[in-house]
């Protein structure tokens, strides 16, 4: 079975050290990869925090596919992000990981918390959190009123006009 065929499975891998030619040209290209996100994370990783067209340009530029809406509290760090899908109104919190060497999918109103390490699908509607990441809650029609236990959101503030 060759690196890639593996990598698609969810097998262990490794990544260097191959003696089949075409494990080889796989690991190259691997690396290419790797070291492209890497390059386009540091960018955005250090955009000003008051540039948010430029943050979203460049988090489309690497993603597998994207909803319109999305917010990644810097730093982020992701291993290739052609492998990352994320759904509409996507919001993750400070120092995301996306172990993205095989498929992701995160659906449409995800919330991940700080820190957290994604290596694995995660649902719409949900607050997932940890290392590794897990769904904690699903986000529910209380959410709009209750923003933590049993703390109300104060509507007549969170909607002011700016």
């Amino acid at each position: 079975m060759q690196l890639c065929d593996r990598i698609n499975s969810g097998m262990l891998f490794y990544e260097h050290g191959h003696t089949d030619p075409i494990d080889i040209q796989q690991e190259t290209q691997l690396q290419e990869e790797r070291d492209h996100c890497k390059e386009v994370m540091f960018e955005y990783n250090n955009t000003h925090l008051r540039e948010d067209a430029r943050r979203q340009a460049i988090m489309k530029g690497i993603l597998g596919s994207s909803g319109e809406q999305f917010f990644f509290e810097p730093p982020v760090h992701i291993s290739y992000g052609n492998h990352v899908h994320i759904g509409e109104n996507f919001y993750s919190n400070f120092n995301l990981v996306l172990v993205d060497d095989g498929e992701i999918f995160i659906g449409d109103s995800a919330v991940i918390g700080a820190g957290s390490i994604v290596t694995r699908d995660i649902p719409e509607n949900t607050v997932a959190v940890g290392n590794p990441c897990r769904v904690m809650r699903e986000i529910s029609n209380r959410d709009k009123e209750y923003y933590f236990r049993d703390l109300k959101v104060d509507y007549p503030y969170t909607l002011r006009q700016e």
